[in-house]
């Protein structure tokens, strides 16, 4: 009878201890949270660490990976974030924001190959992912494979008509791959449903270029910096068609501008050359 009294204790002392313990591992969750909210990024990643020091295989620490990666993403720790999404990820592997998060660490890193993976698994579970699509697709077309590309960007446009950079990356590779028409008719269906974007007078401007009409190339770069006179890209777009022309004191003006915008004048030399 004293035994099983014993035993019985013994047991209620376990489960008052692993009710207190969970209590603690919430507390310690719900304080790092109170911080994050604060900005007050260290203390918040101080009680992170010491409620999965407590609880080391709850599998709830998969969250408090992917907090901490977004605090060292908002610290500027950018490999460190994706040490800790990858630490998510390792034990939920379907955790889709931290996922997402670590893809996007990869394309700033550039590391394309890594950032497809991520995109592709986020299309695994989720196949209409837009965001997912419209990175893979840019991805694949920096490798060149275009059929895969033009497959996400139509899924894309598919399931979102309206989307601009679903609409644009599908007219930058029909570009690609000389379909000027079908670029056209997309630029000039953007342009209308969008007639501030400067953007998209600047990426019509280019295809322009390609078709052999730098007289309406000129028109759209014109209508691309009456929206936006502080990008240095469209007056150079401009100089290299003035110089094509041999307008070269326009060249010249449009080329000085774009130093005042903060481009290095020793990376035009050669267009600089070409105006005298």
């Amino acid at each position: 009878m004293r035994m099983r009294m014993t035993l019985l204790a013994l047991a209620c002392g376990c489960c008052s201890l692993l009710s207190a313990q969970q209590s603690t591992y919430q507390s310690l969750f719900d304080k790092a949270m109170k911080y994050v909210s604060k900005d007050s990024l260290q203390q918040a990643e101080s009680y992170f660490m010491k409620a999965m020091k407590l609880e080391p295989t709850n599998p709830h620490n998969a969250l408090i990976f992917s907090n901490i990666g977004n605090i060292q993403i908002r610290a500027g720790e950018r490999k460190k974030a994706i040490e800790s999404y990858s630490m998510a990820l390792n034990t939920m592997p379907d955790l889709a924001e931290a996922i997402r998060q670590r893809a996007t660490l990869y394309m700033q890193e550039n590391d394309y190959n890594k950032a497809y993976i991520d995109y592709s698994h986020l299309l695994d579970i989720d196949a209409n992912d837009t965001t997912a699509m419209l990175y893979r697709a840019f991805i694949s077309k920096t490798r060149r494979d275009y059929k895969q590309a033009r497959n996400d960007y139509e899924n894309l446009i598919r399931l979102a008509p309206g989307h601009l950079e679903g609409n644009l990356g599908l007219a930058l590779l029909d570009q690609k791959e000389k379909r000027y028409r079908e670029s056209m008719d997309i630029m000039n269906r953007l342009i209308e449903r969008n007639p501030s974007n400067s953007v998209l007078y600047s990426a019509r401007a280019d295809i322009e270029v390609d078709m052999g009409n730098p007289d309406l190339a000129l028109l759209d770069l014109e209508s691309a910096i009456k929206w936006n006179g502080k990008n240095p890209d469209n007056y150079i777009a401009r100089a290299q068609i003035y110089v094509a022309q041999k307008k070269k004191t326009f060249a010249k003006k449009d080329l000085d501008k774009a130093v005042t915008l903060g481009v290095p004048r020793p990376s035009l030399k050669e267009l600089y050359d070409a105006c005298k």
